[in-house]
């Protein structure tokens, strides 16, 4: 807000400046250092989410990881985990909780130059899916898949989905089950 004033530090110093004269320029990420085991697992257990399946999945944009975890509400174990990729700054991916509510195994993103992803796993505001493909050159190929641009997992870099490998995707669309909370 214009209005208020924020405390910016700099170089060790503190310094008062009006909010309108703030403005962000990218999100705040750790970087692709994931939590430890025990520490993914005390965060979801601690929340006390819970799963419509024994499955949870948990994306963190501050470490641009996916963690996959079996149990029940506050006996969560983690299962499986991968870098990833998650909004970018000003197309952030919807933070908050949500529900698996459909599985596509490939969608478009733009079909007028075959750009797409396999794989698709719809949460609230976006979805979970592969790297992006050109899935029109793939089709006409035999299924032979063709990546679309260099994979930069770890970054914030979608327009709001989170991306995985494609072979991490396709064990989540094959194991994760709909109405599995997916909490971001």
């Amino acid at each position: 807000r214009s209005s208020s004033v924020y405390t910016v530090k700099y170089k060790g110093k503190s310094y008062k400046v009006p909010g309108s004269a703030v403005k962000l320029t990218g999100l705040v990420t750790r970087g692709n250092k994931r939590y430890g085991t025990k520490s993914a697992e005390a965060f979801v257990n601690g929340k006390g989410y819970s799963s419509g399946t024994g499955y949870l999945i948990w994306v963190s944009t501050y470490t641009q990881h996916l963690y996959v975890f079996t149990g029940s509400r506050k006996h969560w174990k983690l299962l499986k985990h991968i870098s990833c990729a998650t909004g970018r700054f000003e197309k952030e991916t919807p933070m908050g909780t949500s529900k698996i509510t459909h599985k596509m195994p490939w969608l478009w993103f733009n079909q007028s130059v075959g750009q797409g992803g396999y794989y698709g796993l719809r949460i609230r505001g976006g979805f979970i899916h592969s790297w992006l493909y050109n899935i029109a050159w793939s089709q006409a190929h035999g299924g032979k898949k063709l990546k679309w641009n260099k994979e930069w997992y770890g970054k914030p870099v979608t327009s709001g989905c989170v991306r995985v490998k494609i072979d991490f995707a396709k064990w989540l669309y094959k194991k994760i089950p709909l109405n599995t909370t997916a909490v971001v």
